[in-house]
């Protein structure tokens, strides 16, 4: 694997989240960050990052509605995809939030990263 791999994969699931109000100091972090790679995997990023450069925020959150909050197929949340609008999500989000922890990963405190890694 190129080292700069987990780089891009860390790229796509910011550029993935939720554009709330962080959005523009996301953008810009993750298009600087894949500037500095050198490798083809953040061609495709780049490509996104200048598509919606300047895009108001509320047009990107309701593009990000459209695209993956209406169909259980394409949302972006593993437990409403296996369990739906339905009572046993908890469990299940809590079981896998047990599975990472139990393996040595433990969730972030915030979404927003500060700097490239």
């Amino acid at each position: 694997m190129n080292p700069a791999t987990p780089a891009v994969h860390q790229a796509a699931a910011l550029l993935l989240g939720y554009p709330g109000p962080d959005w523009p100091a996301r953008h810009a972090l993750v298009r600087d960050c894949l500037t500095e790679l050198t490798i083809p995997a953040a061609a495709p990023l780049l490509r996104f990052c200048a598509g919606v450069d300047g895009v108001p925020v509320l047009d990107l959150a309701s593009a990000y509605v459209r695209t993956f909050d209406r169909s259980r197929r394409r949302t972006l949340h593993l437990t409403y995809y296996t369990d739906g609008d339905t009572r046993r999500r908890g469990g299940t989000l809590a079981a896998l939030k047990a599975h990472y922890r139990t393996h040595g990963w433990a969730p972030p405190r915030t979404n927003s990263p500060t700097t490239c890694r």
